[in-house]
């Protein structure tokens, strides 16, 4: 509370506050009374999309259920998932399915598009009575008539907190439409009690469910220009998020062995990979699939994307040639899918001016930058300490900013001199916002905000535990500089939400500015 955090602000108290108020709270609202949906005889639900249905089926012998994934259009059986006992709830988010039942008394999440449980929790000491997601999250509650309440991450499968010594509780339960209110019947039906959630306003967490760890060490998250929808590629797919509805709303397969990239750019997102061609998915106004099927280009398979320009007119793809002087940086129109070819050796990244006449590309083998006049075709080096590994241009053209394993440095474009900014260990992540007011760098617990002046400390952003490994992770903001995000190794994706963050905290004084 603001009393509680009524006194001069700190950077200590600054991080200390920030992770209060990352936190998920509960309160139990005794007697609250309203309404509830009637119980069903039908133990089934639909997708958000509305195009497939989870339908409960009583095995033979009466002491298991299977519940079979139904397509809506045509009735086929898509997946049938085989339980070892009977079902009481489910529901249904994204690629995320959760069940409970009894005698087992576990909670299970599915994935629907594979089939694959993913896990099993156990805790509660009754049959289960309700699981239900809440509105806009993969956090989701489960009740059993054991006086316990839990609340869990399906995407990160994990137990967030729970709350016991309650009155015994049956379903169905009722989310209020933002998903702070909880509505829920006792078991002698003679009271409808309610709790009250406090989720965090500025974060949002996904994951994929289970640990999907990628191998690759190439850019794997991509975030559209408002930062509420994203792309990340992980060990096997690449998956399209809604951050604001928190779910995964469309999903792509990579072939056996093979390097995939990916680049969210206005109204498509664009994929290539080895084995496959570069290919277009539209995209509507929000940044959400219009169709799941992929367009085929001109374009063939082998290069990898690295960069898109801010009007998504032009990709920047790396072709690694088997001989080393024929390697170079593919500059693509994404009108006609005509293609210009810039020299460079062992390339690895690649970023356009806003103007997207220069693009200035890094190697993974050879230090420094090479920047190229998309007009004149003539390239200039860039002499920076080490390799680069990431590059930006801020929204006004006039800093670019580079940096990799040695150094972190900053060029001014109009009389392309540098600065280093920081010399020796470099985090593990780095990026810059495009307005050029603030950095962030990746720890392996925290993300780290910077003035980009200085790239002194202004806030820390822990890691909930259970994201798991950081590894070498992609740090990204939004176009409009509102969200930044950290997709991991093991494939969660966490977005704060700046202003809303910065809100939150001058509420109790501890603003940074």
């Amino acid at each position: 509370t603001q009393e509680a955090w009524g006194i001069k602000s700190s950077p200590a108290l600054r991080n200390e506050a920030i992770a209060a108020l990352s936190l998920p709270g509960i309160e139990f609202l005794p007697a609250l009374g309203g309404d509830l949906p009637a119980p069903t005889e039908e133990l089934s639900v639909t997708d958000d999309s509305g195009r497939r249905r989870a339908v409960v089926r009583h095995l033979p012998g009466g002491r298991a259920d299977a519940i079979d994934i139904v397509s809506v259009p045509d009735g086929k059986v898509l997946h049938e998932l085989k339980q070892d006992h009977r079902i009481t709830c489910l529901d249904w988010s994204g690629e995320l399915l959760i069940v409970g039942g009894k005698s087992v008394r576990l909670v299970q999440v599915w994935d629907t598009t594979t089939g694959q449980r993913l896990h099993r929790f156990g805790g509660h000491n009754a049959d289960l009575e309700a699981v239900s997601f809440r509105p806009g999250g993969q956090e989701f509650i489960s009740i059993a008539r054991d006086g316990m309440l839990k609340v869990w991450h399906a995407g990160l499968g994990a137990e967030l907190l729970r709350m016991t010594g309650l009155p015994e509780h049956a379903g169905p339960v009722a989310w209020s439409d933002n998903g702070t209110v909880l509505r829920v019947r006792r078991w002698d039906g003679s009271v409808i009690d309610g709790f009250r959630f406090e989720w965090p306003t500025f974060l949002t967490i996904v994951g994929p469910g289970a640990p999907e760890p990628r191998s690759e060490n190439i850019t794997s998250l991509h975030l559209d220009a408002s930062g509420k929808v994203a792309a990340t590629v992980d060990e096997k797919v690449c998956r399209l998020w809604s951050l604001g509805e928190g779910r995964e709303v469309a999903r792509f397969p990579k072939l056996d062995i093979e390097w995939m990239s990916a680049a969210l750019a206005p109204e498509a997102l664009w994929l290539c990979s080895w084995n496959v061609g570069l290919r277009r998915l539209p995209l509507s106004a929000d940044s959400l699939p219009i169709t799941t099927t992929l367009q085929p280009t001109k374009v063939g398979n082998g290069p990898l994307l690295v960069a898109s320009s801010r009007d998504g007119k032009f990709l920047a793809l790396t072709m690694n040639d088997p001989q080393p002087t024929n390697d170079r940086v593919l500059v693509v129109s994404t009108s006609d899918f005509s293609v210009k070819n810039l020299p460079q050796q062992d390339p690895y990244c690649a970023a356009f001016s806003p103007d997207g006449n220069l693009l200035v590309t890094g190697s993974f083998r050879s230090p420094g930058a090479a920047l190229h006049s998309l007009k004149s075709g003539t390239p200039r080096s860039l002499d920076h300490p080490g390799l680069v590994l990431g590059a930006l241009f801020t929204d006004d053209g006039r800093t670019l900013w580079l940096w990799g394993d040695h150094a972190i440095t900053r060029w001014n474009t109009a009389s392309w001199k540098s600065e280093s900014v920081q010399t020796g260990q470099t985090p593990l992540g780095f990026t810059v916002s495009p307005d050029g007011t603030l950095a962030a760098s990746a720890t392996r617990r925290a993300v780290i905000l910077h003035r980009t002046q200085d790239l002194a400390e202004i806030a820390r952003l822990e890691l909930p535990a259970a994201v798991g490994e950081v590894g070498m992770p992609t740090l990204t903001f939004s176009q409009d500089g509102h969200h930044l995000a950290i997709h991991v190794a093991d494939g969660a994706v966490i977005s704060w939400d700046l202003p809303e963050l910065r809100t939150e905290l001058r509420k109790i004084g501890m603003d940074w500015d």
